[in-house]
């Protein structure tokens, strides 16, 4: 029985983990250090509907570093649009650069739609989903609708926690590693340009 009780925690324990976010990805490729720190800069002029970049806190070719701050969007749910803001940072060398994701917080504000035609089953999940948010926001994060992503991982985890809101916590995290893997490859794609913008 200990066995399997053992067996059962890693599994749970290596499920929790992956849905983290990696806060550092190393990369190696064969472009010089200007090069690299070009097409970092390079990427970090692009901007979308889902990603606004808000400024440049660094930009430094000496140093290989450009620093960003950055507002995205994670989508939205019943009532409620999720975004997010977060430095993330680019080091580069010879050959090499490193993405650093820094200081992520979750902020969730409700939509400001027109709701005099909504149904009252969609009203009622509306007014389910914010009830949610009120209690966890309540309860885990010091009344706020910013929440810091650690402070989620932790929430996720608490083994108190009813299944309805590890489940919104784990919707919100799985939109996070999304988000991640879409900068992550946009990221990727730049630094491959060896300059040839």
């Amino acid at each position: 029985m200990k066995k399997i009780l053992f067996l059962l925690c890693i599994t749970l324990s290596g499920f929790a983990s992956s849905q983290k976010i990696d806060q550092e990805i190393i990369k190696d490729n064969d472009a010089t250090k200007v090069n690299n720190y070009t097409n970092a800069l390079s990427w970090a002029a692009q901007n979308s509907k889902e990603l606004r970049i808000k400024n440049i806190l660094v930009s430094d070719s000496n140093l290989g570093v450009v620093s960003l701050n950055i507002n995205a969007t994670l989508g939205s749910g019943i009532g409620v649009y999720y975004n997010t803001e977060f430095n993330l940072k680019i080091e580069v060398k010879d050959n090499k650069y490193k993405i650093s994701y820094l200081s992520p917080i979750i902020m969730i504000s409700m939509k400001n739609d027109d709701y005099s035609q909504t149904t009252m089953r969609g009203l009622k999940l509306i007014r389910e989903r914010l009830k949610l948010i009120e209690s966890l926001s309540m309860d885990k994060f010091d009344s706020k609708l910013e929440w810091n992503y650690k402070d989620v991982i932790l929430a996720k985890d608490d083994i108190a926690l009813d299944e309805t809101k590890k489940k919104f916590l784990n919707d919100i995290l799985d939109r996070m590693m999304e988000l991640q893997t879409n900068l992550n490859d946009s990221i990727f794609e730049a630094m491959l340009k060896n300059n040839e913008w």
